[in-house]
C-alpha cells in the first residue's frame, strides 16, 4: 500500500513538473536577438555593431554547451589578444549572450 501511495505521489509530482516546463512560452530567435542587442546597446554598443554580433552571441552558448570555458571563449572573441574588443566589451557580449541565448 505504501509503495502504491509513493508511486502515485511520484507520478503526480512528475506530471506537475512537466506541465510547468511546457507552460513557459518559447522565445523566438528574433526575440532572442532583440534581447541580446538591447543588452549590448545598454552597455554602449552601437545598434549596427550589436546586431552584427548575434552570431557571436549564439556561438558563446554553443561553445559553453560543448564544454569550453568562459576564458577560452573570451580569448576567442578577442579579449586575450589584439582583437577588436576590449575585455569589458567581451564581458558584455558574453553576459548578454548567456542571458539571451543559453537555455537555463
Amino acid at each position: 500500500m505504501r509503495n502504491r501511495a509513493f508511486l502515485t505521489v511520484a507520478i503526480a509530482v512528475t506530471a506537475l513538473a512537466m506541465s510547468a516546463c511546457s507552460s513557459e512560452p518559447e522565445i523566438s530567435p528574433e526575440e532572442q536577438d532583440a534581447k541580446f542587442t538591447e543588452a549590448l546597446e545598454s552597455n554602449g554598443f552601437e545598434t549596427e555593431s550589436a546586431q552584427g554580433l548575434t552570431k557571436v552571441g549564439r556561438l558563446v552558448c554553443d561553445n559553453l554547451g560543448h564544454g569550453r570555458t568562459h576564458q577560452e571563449i573570451a580569448v576567442a572573441i578577442g579579449a586575450g589578444g589584439s582583437g577588436t574588443y576590449s575585455a569589458t566589451d567581451v564581458a558584455s557580449i558574453m553576459m548578454a549572450a548567456e542571458a539571451a541565448y543559453c537555455p537555463e
